[in-house]
């Protein structure tokens, strides 16, 4: 044993009988009291492996997902920034996914690349579907505003079906009618069944009569026929005398009388002549119309009209339309529409009309 100044050394063997000794010694093989580590007691004498790491639950909104670089082995955890968990919503975001996909899954993918999806059953609000080689759209199947391109597509081309193919037919031209060709194998445009047509008065027979149209406040209105469709270029009227020369406003109303279908002024009558007038093209199908007459300004002419049967213009059951009469209206001004009920009944007044393609 040395003492010096300070410090006490001791070598050599501690033996013999000794009270007890504190502070650390230079050298141990194994701890005095083992300790567990990841859930394996560990004293020192050897190596150990964890099995165990105790974590606590988190919310936080940016999670880091562990990973190791082999499947066994002792390894230390790392993580990827590519890959990040929201403990808070529970979403797992990374990159991209490989491989297999089972479940629901939601959002939106960019693309689906394998070749067959016989598994989708609803697909909302696909913006593009591209080229559909074969199959089909399902029962029930809504597609908003679709585009078509089928050669020199243009608006008012029509597509039909031929040979479960969908084929265009391009749009006529005005005048033409929709009709099945002489094969009766696709729709065709044609010309319509007339070319002419007088404006005949249901209750009219084949002798003229006149009338004098002078109050501009007063019009001539009669219902007729169209027999057959017809899309009108041309519009005439007949006279045989002029008191104040001047002009005349014709309008071709629907049967209802709340359409406006034809509206157009006459040129200047000054006496017997035939009057005229080319018309945007306006197509008239078969059906019953309502032919309405008045005059502009002072203009007092001699019409010809229809001889027509007086007991079937005038008696005319209460609250039904009449054939045929005069309307009150504005001084020189068409109405917008007219009420077949309100005419007031009259004979003779169906002013000759002919209409020309």
């Amino acid at each position: 044993m040395t003492i010096g100044a300070g410090a006490v050394s001791v070598s050599g063997a501690n033996t013999g009988d000794q009270t007890s000794v504190s502070g650390n010694a230079g050298t141990a093989t194994a701890l005095q009291n083992a300790r567990t580590i990841g859930g394996v007691s560990f004293d020192g004498t050897a190596n150990i492996v964890p099995t165990t790491i105790t974590v606590a639950d988190t919310a936080d909104t940016t999670c880091w997902v562990g990973l190791w670089t082999d499947a066994t082995g002792d390894l230390l955890p790392k993580s990827d920034g590519g890959l990040t968990y929201n403990a808070s919503t529970a979403a797992l975001t990374a990159t991209t996914f490989v491989g297999a996909l089972t479940g629901n899954a939601s959002g939106s993918a960019a693309t689906v690349t394998s070749a067959t999806q016989s598994a989708i059953t609803t697909c909302a609000n696909l913006v593009t579907i591209g080229t559909i080689t074969s199959g089909g759209l399902g029962t029930g199947a809504v597609i908003a505003k679709p585009t078509m391109t089928l050669g020199s597509d243009a608006d008012g081309d029509i597509y039909y079906r031929a040979s479960n193919v969908l084929t265009r037919l391009a749009k006529g031209t005005a005048g033409q009618v929709l009709a099945m060709n002489s094969g009766a194998t696709a729709p065709s445009w044609t010309v319509t069944a007339l070319t002419s047509a007088i404006a005949t008065p249901l209750s009219g027979q084949l002798a003229q009569a006149t009338a004098s149209l002078a109050v501009n406040t007063t019009a001539t209105v009669y219902t007729f026929n169209i027999i057959a469709a017809i899309s009108v270029v041309k519009c005439t009227t007949y006279w045989s005398a002029s008191a104040v020369n001047g002009t005349y406003d014709v309008v071709v109303y629907s049967e209802d009388g709340q359409s406006q279908l034809i509206s157009y002024t006459t040129g200047t009558i000054t006496g017997a002549q035939i009057d005229t007038v080319s018309i945007t093209p306006v197509f008239l199908n078969p059906g019953r119309y309502y032919a309405l007459i008045v005059p502009n300004s002072t203009a007092s002419n001699t019409v010809r009209t229809w001889d027509t049967y007086a007991n079937l213009d005038t008696g005319v059951p209460t609250g039904e339309a009449v054939w045929g009469g005069t309307l009150t209206v504005t001084a020189s001004t068409p109405p917008a529409t007219i009420d077949p009920t309100a005419i007031v009944a009259a004979a003779d007044l169906a002013f000759l009309l002919r209409f020309d393609t």
